[in-house]
């Protein structure tokens, strides 16, 4: 072999080597660190998109049911003079106690339930609409959460239980569009006949025990059902136990000739509760909606929730001077503590402002459901006040020795404050 081909064959040098080794480990770490940066960035935008979607959804679904509020078919167009607070309201034929309605008899013209008396009573409008405002304090709620509502009375940090200074919502309504009657009713005490299907083409299955409503433009009454037979009509029946009377009588005989129509009772309620994962014993503030009875989680990682109420303040309204008609109105937007406690001054009863309010201000603190960047404690801003956690948390401010509620163990979520107003027609108002 000649000195030549052997200098041909000559390898890279150990300086090459190690040179060529610390450039591709520069290189490997230089795409680690762009590869993480990238997932980071891809993680936070999902966490952050589906904390937009959950609040969309959330401000959505209470919006519905908000823009409901008292909705009584054109029965809200009544008027019973010399009485305002039960201007436009049903009379409740149930005997039982129903969902939104006071049993302990402490509210004037409403007996205590189960009903015993004999007879009917009318449903105030302060309690179409109702809300609970819970501090941030100790937690108390004004007006008390009631028993009749299927909400937890009190708060707590375990799975379940309402979260610590959050407000809760609740509206009735008659739900649905209303099923036309098939035939004039023969006497008020006489079964309620209706066609076999409902507006939205399902078949009429109405239970025994089901609370009903039948209204006109004139009259509304709720009942509870005893039966039903027939198919064309339909002929639902009120006579049972379940119902005051002897026999139990409607407000009239209600006729398809005016448009009278049957409803469901429907009463809503908002609040925050929490949930335990059941796997990693994490808990969650989620937002939950009880419809009659049946209780919903809507969306997880909502840490705060505070309703202000725009009250229909006609002793503000100012009158033309020369023809007295109104010129304007002001609508003042008040807690439900500011609504309790101005009631008996402004229209002579506790709560009565409920039967004015026009719309619903809504503020909510969303959180991611996953830590986002670097788990430290990250600031929010919630209705005018600047928080860092753990103050401002709930579940902090109501057990100050949980595991995520001091500057050790951050947390880590994104929140961020969303607030809309809502308004509805309230022919009460």
């Amino acid at each position: 072999m000649t000195t030549s081909s052997v200098r041909l064959q000559r390898g890279f040098t150990i300086v090459e080597l190690m040179l060529g080794l610390v450039l591709g480990v520069f290189l490997m770490l230089g795409m680690i660190t762009l590869f993480s940066s990238v997932n980071i960035v891809y993680n936070e935008g999902q966490e952050i998109a589906r904390l937009q979607e959950n609040v969309r959804f959330a401000l959505e679904t209470m919006s519905r049911d908000i823009r409901m509020s008292s909705h009584r078919y054109c029965s809200s167009f009544n008027n019973k003079p010399g009485k305002p607070d039960l201007r436009n309201s049903p009379r409740v034929l149930v005997a039982a106690a129903i969902e939104g309605v006071p049993t302990d008899g402490s509210i004037a013209g409403i007996p205590a339930l189960p009903n015993t008396t004999g007879t009917s009573y009318q449903l105030p409008n302060s309690y179409f609409i109702q809300g609970h405002e819970c501090n941030f304090t100790d937690g108390d709620c004004d007006p008390v959460v009631p028993d009749y509502l299927d909400v937890p009375d009190d708060h707590g940090t375990s799975d379940g239980e309402r979260a610590f200074g959050t407000d809760v919502l609740t509206m009735r309504y008659f739900g649905s569009e209303g099923q036309i009657l098939a035939a004039d009713m023969a006497d008020p005490t006489a079964p309620v006949p209706v066609s076999s299907t409902k507006p939205n083409g399902a078949a009429v299955s109405y239970s025994n025990g089901d609370v009903l409503v039948v209204a006109d433009c004139d009259e509304a009454d709720i009942f509870e059902v005893s039966s039903t037979s027939g198919t064309a009509p339909v002929l639902i029946d009120f006579s049972g136990s379940g119902n005051v009377g002897s026999p139990p009588s409607l407000s009239k005989a209600y006729g398809r000739s005016e448009d009278a129509r049957i409803f469901e009772l429907t009463s809503t309620s908002y609040y925050i509760a929490f949930r335990e994962d059941a796997v990693t014993g994490d808990k969650y503030s989620t937002l939950r909606r009880v419809r009659n009875g049946n209780d919903q989680e809507l969306v997880p990682g909502v840490d705060r929730l505070d309703f202000r109420y725009g009250v229909d303040r006609r002793d503000t309204c100012p009158a033309d001077p020369v023809t007295g008609a109104i010129i304007s109105c002001q609508t003042a937007f008040l807690t439900a503590a500011e609504i309790e406690d101005e009631s008996v001054g402004n229209c002579g009863s506790a709560g009565c402002l409920w039967r004015q309010v026009v719309s619903v201000e809504v503020n909510i603190l969303m959180s991611t459901v996953n830590p986002i960047g670097s788990a430290t404690n990250q600031p929010f801003t919630y209705m005018n006040t600047n928080f860092t956690p753990p103050d401002g948390i709930p579940r902090c401010e109501d057990d100050a020795d949980a595991d995520t509620c001091d500057d050790d163990n951050p947390d880590g979520l994104l929140r961020r404050e969303f607030q809309a107003v809502i308004s509805f027609r309230n022919m009460n108002a």
